[in-house]
């Protein structure tokens, strides 16, 4: 597959001489085009030795939608004759295709990304995003992937998409659909669920004694910002301590991209010996309310 077409890629040598020669390459019995197969194929030159690098050949040929034969010759020089290199059957398809990568978390909303191509062009296509059945954003397919220019060859790199949704809170089917350009129709990429919560989120890892007064560690963020968020923390359900989760947390900024890793708490409350019950509350932004972290008797 090549846009447009069809991509046609392989070599010829003819025993005779040491020069390239010309093949011919047929689609369905018909002849399609004429190439010297004179690119440089080092491979080749070393099974062959005594003959060069010099007989490559990659042509991109049209073709429309559908199944096909596609059949090359190489072109005799001196005695002999034309002689059949190959023949593949493949099916060309015209609707856009791709993949839905992920629809998770991200500040402010909900992230999707993917990559789509249109066989009919190298160029972008656009994608809807619908959210249970009602279209929520358009995007273009035009970000740089390197890994789908390298699966496709002759469409280039700029093919992905990622983007920012905004459903509102509760469960939702997120779908992606690549819209087609010339022959073919709209395709569906993928589905993906998604639970938006905007409440805020995190872990108490730790409540202990330590060096006369109560160690809390833990995490906490909130779905509608990367921004560092105020938690309060409880002892016997008494308010001791009203602090920002910026602690360096490189575990929590891996596991949820986009947010960063200033996320962290970590504080020292005085409190007398005996035993404790220490509750941590994330602190809203935005929509939602605020959370209960968690809870450790110390």
């Amino acid at each position: 597959m090549a846009p447009g077409g069809l991509r046609v890629a392989g070599w010829a040598i003819d025993p005779d001489v040491t020069a390239s020669i010309d093949v011919h390459v047929y689609i369905d019995g018909s002849f399609v085009t004429a190439v010297n197969a004179e690119g440089d194929r080092p491979d080749v030159g070393a099974s062959v030795a005594g003959f060069g690098d010099a007989h490559g050949f990659d042509v991109m040929v049209p073709a429309a939608p559908g199944q096909h034969v596609v059949c090359v010759y190489g072109i005799n020089q001196g005695s002999g004759a034309n002689s059949l290199l190959g023949c593949r059957s493949l099916m060309l398809g015209a609707d856009p295709f791709g993949s839905f990568d992920l629809a998770g978390m991200a500040p402010g909303g909900t992230r999707v990304a993917g990559w789509a191509i249109d066989p009919g062009t190298a160029g972008s296509i656009t994608l809807h995003l619908y959210v249970d059945g009602a279209l929520a954003g358009v995007i273009e397919a035009d970000a740089n992937r390197s890994d789908v220019g390298a699966a496709n060859a002759g469409f280039g790199d700029a093919h992905g998409f990622d983007g920012l949704l905004a459903p509102a809170p509760g469960f939702h089917t997120v779908c992606a659909y690549g819209i087609n350009r010339g022959a073919g129709t709209n395709s569906l990429l993928g589905c993906r669920w998604v639970l938006v919560d905007p409440d805020p989120m995190g872990s108490l890892d730790v409540a202990t004694w330590d060096d006369g007064g109560l160690h809390v560690g833990g995490w906490a963020l909130d779905p509608d910002t990367a921004h560092a968020v105020k938690v309060h923390v409880y002892v016997d359900d008494t308010l001791a301590a009203a602090v920002d989760a910026v602690g360096d947390r490189s575990d929590v900024a891996e596991a949820f991209p986009g947010f960063g890793s200033a996320h962290g708490l970590d504080v020292v409350i005085p409190a007398s010996s005996g035993p404790h019950t220490v509750c941590v509350y994330g602190l809203n932004h935005g929509a939602g309310t605020n959370s209960l972290i968690g809870c450790r008797t110390a």
